[in-house]
């Protein structure tokens, strides 16, 4: 009775702090709009600042999939991402979206791919470390639909179309897992002090919710269900706007490859990062 007793509080402690974790980030996209916070239009990876970030990472779907390509001595690659079939996973791993562990060969950790692949694990681990010093459950953000615009000359915006929160944990493997977070919905970006957008949200506020990914939980990033609701966003931003059914182009160290144009691009992809980086 006592063993069920204390199973019984873990649980419940275990749900406060996802409950907690899921508060701040409401709060977080919330401030994001707020008319007196600078707004952040572009995510930037570590390699393309030169500020001391901490524990900030973005990592991007095409850098990812660059991952999958090293493997594990299982055969099986040190990333596994969800394949996009809403029903391809069950059970006590419904929800899971990225899996990523440590190349487990010394040889396999000095070739490029590996360096990388142990810089992603090392990024997981700092942000997972930090919000266990914090006592708190550690969160990320999944950005779906990624906006590519130069807007004008002093607004430039790399971001992605939508934003949903998700929880970071390490199982027993060693490996980092990346799974919905209990309760999650997805949000729109607000475009925050582009006007050029307004009308647009208002137009996409309404497909998002009649394809139900807002305000409900959400499918996987690379569910087909994303794509309508990219591609209108593309007609919406823009007369020469343009959807793109992949994922942008990354660099060697994991940045965006190339500069925004002025024509908007909508690409249907995904990234993940800190949150504290959303903008």
């Amino acid at each position: 009775m006592q063993v069920k007793c204390e199973e019984g509080q873990a649980r419940e402690e275990d749900a406060k702090s996802r409950l907690v974790a899921l508060l701040d980030y409401c709060k977080e996209v919330a401030a994001l709009s707020h008319k007196e916070a600078e707004p952040t239009l572009s995510l930037r990876t570590p390699s393309e600042t030169s500020k001391d970030e901490g524990g900030h990472f973005v990592l991007h779907e095409g850098f990812l999939r660059r991952l999958q390509e090293l493997k594990h001595s299982d055969g099986n690659p040190v990333v596994w991402l969800h394949s996009g079939d809403d029903s391809a996973l069950g059970g006590a791993e419904s929800g899971m979206w990225m899996r990523v562990r440590r190349p487990d060969g010394t040889e396999a950790r000095k070739t490029p791919l590996g360096v990388q692949a142990c810089e992603a694990y090392a990024a997981l681990f700092s942000t997972h470390q930090e919000a266990l010093r914090e006592g708190r459950g550690a969160q990320l953000t999944v950005g779906v639909g990624f906006v590519r615009w130069r807007v004008s000359n002093d607004q430039v915006i790399d971001h992605p179309l939508v934003m949903m929160p998700a929880d970071l944990t390490l199982d027993e493997q060693g490996a980092f897992v990346v799974r919905m977070a209990d309760a999650a919905q997805a949000t729109l970006w607000s475009f925050p002090g582009v006007p050029q957008a307004a009308t647009a949200l208002v137009a996409l506020e309404k497909v998002a919710k009649e394809c139900h990914l807002v305000g409900t939980s959400p499918p996987p990033p690379k569910s087909g269900r994303w794509g309508n609701l990219l591609f209108r966003a593309a007609h919406c931003l823009a007369a020469d706007g343009v959807y793109v059914e992949t994922a942008p182009k990354v660099t060697p160290k994991g940045g965006l490859h190339g500069a925004p144009e002025q024509t908007p691009r909508v690409y249907n992809g995904f990234v993940l990062w800190t949150r504290h980086e959303g903008g």
